[in-house]
């Protein structure tokens, strides 16, 4: 291999397929010298006008060659032929005037040379390599455990797993996390769920279901969800109640930034879970310019053609041959630098992206709500002002944080809007659309309490780990926020009022409908916030 040799880099990479290609035949433009009016803006010297087939195979005499031709038969149809093998092959020619690109298939290009070369690239692979195309196609030939992609997602699921994390007083932002360690690319804390509270039975289901006398149905009072230790403790709420359950992490030393802690017990396995649920590949057809990037993960082999010569994941930056692609597993291993956005998006690909159990988002501005706005009037009801939220929102997409301290802004329905709009954005709603329908039917059943309660509980565990971890974390402070309804006039009723919506969407779009349904999802969403200990303990 000689000095400067672009592939000295990629050793390990199969190289027949990239030789093959530059063997391949280049375009050689037949050129018409006689005047046609009839030719298209678009189309040059090598337009012929209408000409038979016979007559192009005269003029295309060695491979490579190529010329266009209007059909007899229908006129304004164009047919590009091109030689190849002692052979003339005919398509039909397409112009996009929009785009202003020529394609044949599904790729477009600026001009007809390109297109051509193209074409003579990919018949001269498949000419001298159909063992290779075959195996392609039977998914014969792959060294995807041995790919780069999986030795950085293994080794990223190692250090992750085993590795303790830096947590202060404060939740840390993605970027704050990554800057704390040049080892990982993308760091992140684990962040301490909702505590683990013990099993109480539930006192009510909701204010809105009728025709059940709780006071008389003999059922206790449900203990109060203990505080988070992540939470600011002065707003009044009561100390949390003794357990006998494990504590959710392990102190050991003070680190530079606040205390060290090693996630354990039910905790990690959450984290774990998240980490490890599945999620497909977000593949798209991309043209790769540089050398080093036309290389298929999944077989090694080189991605022929001059463009879109295979897909590439916008969520983990995994590049692939099309037909490879195909074959994949579901493991993708998101990265903030392939996202570069933190509303949005799949929770699950964010969760697995930014390292954490709960949106930092979420934490941040939950946090900082408990902070200082627990006893303002009308909290969630009153909307902030938008350029406010737009310019939280745009802080937290390009800059991976946002300062949303009583010094930066001072109005605190500007950061329940922010919360708000998190949720709103999502793809997927909190709630699944698969969970949906589940949940609503709990609320309309005439059962006895305790049993609507099992089935919004049984309901919920079918969602993805990142929904339910997420849920329960903003469940959970909604039913303090509603503990302090004397203060903020916002009761449980309210607060579902709000929420349901943001959290919850119908799979119908029927607007009658939804005007009915929206008050079963309110009811649903009360009935968490009331009975959060009894549905989300497992």
């Amino acid at each position: 291999m000689q000095p400067g040799d672009p592939l000295a880099a990629i050793q390990q990479w199969k190289r027949d397929i990239y030789y093959i290609q530059l063997q391949a035949p280049k375009p050689k433009k037949i050129e018409c010298h006689i005047d046609i009016p009839s030719r298209p803006i678009f189309y040059g010297k090598e337009f012929h006008g209408e000409i038979s087939r016979h007559e192009a195979d005269e003029l295309l005499l060695s491979d490579g060659c190529y010329l266009v031709r209007e059909s007899q038969r229908n006129p304004g149809c164009y047919t590009l032929a091109i030689r190849f093998e002692n052979a003339t092959k005919n398509y039909k020619l397409y112009y996009d005037v929009n785009l202003q690109q020529h394609y044949v298939g599904d790729k477009y290009f600026d001009n007809l040379d390109d297109l051509v070369a193209d074409g003579l690239i990919c018949f001269y692979v498949h000419l001298k390599a159909p063992g290779y195309i075959a195996s392609m196609n039977t998914g014969d030939e792959s060294h995807y455990d041995e790919s780069p992609y999986m030795r950085y997602r293994n080794d990223m699921m190692t250090r992750r797993t085993n590795r303790p994390t830096l947590v202060g007083t404060r939740s840390q932002s993605p970027a704050a996390q990554a800057s704390a360690s040049s080892q990982l690319s993308h760091q992140s804390t684990f962040h301490q769920s909702p505590p683990s509270l013990p099993t109480q039975p539930p006192h009510r289901l909701s204010s809105q279901l009728p025709g059940r006398n709780l006071a008389t149905a003999g059922i206790a009072t449900p203990v109060l969800p203990p505080r988070s230790s992540v939470f600011n403790s002065s707003v009044g709420v009561p100390p949390p109640t003794p357990t006998t359950e494990p504590p959710a992490r392990r102190l050991s030393s003070d680190g530079p930034d606040g205390p060290r802690f090693i996630p354990s017990g039910k905790q990690a396995g959450d984290w774990m879970d998240i980490m490890q649920q599945e999620k497909t590949h977000n593949f798209k057809t991309t043209t790769f310019k540089s050398l080093a990037n036309c290389w298929c993960e999944f077989c090694f082999h080189f991605m022929w053609g001059l463009i879109q010569q295979g897909v590439e994941c916008q969520d983990c930056g995994f590049r692939a041959h099309k037909k490879c692609s195909e074959k994949l597993p579901n493991d993708c291993m998101p990265t903030m630098k392939k996202l570069k956005r933190m509303f949005g998006l799949d929770l699950t690909t964010l969760l697995k992206a930014t390292n954490k159990s709960i949106p930092y988002v979420v934490e941040k501005c939950i946090e900082e709500i408990e902070n200082r706005g627990m006893h303002y009037e009308g909290l969630y009801r009153v909307a902030g002002f938008h350029d406010h939220i737009e310019e939280i929102r745009k802080a937290f997409d390009l800059d991976g944080d946002a300062d949303i301290t009583e010094h930066g802004y001072e109005d605190i329905a500007t950061i329940t809007s922010v919360l708000k709009l998190f949720f709103r954005q999502l793809p997927v709603p909190l709630i699944t659309f698969e969970v949906y329908p589940k949940l609503t039917a709990a609320v309309t059943n005439e059962s006895l309490i305790r049993d609507v309660l099992v089935e919004l509980k049984s309901a919920l565990i079918l969602l993805p780990t990142s929904h339910f971890q997420t849920l329960k974390y903003l469940i959970c402070h909604l039913n303090r926020v509603s503990q302090l309804q004397n203060q903020n006039m916002m009761s449980a009723e309210n607060l579902s009022i709000i929420f349901a919506p943001t959290i919850l969407q119908s799979p119908q779009s029927d607007p009658i409908s939804a005007m009915t349904i929206g008050k079963v999802e309110a009811r649903a969403i009360e009935a968490l916030i009331v009975n959060y200990s009894f549905i989300f303990e497992r």
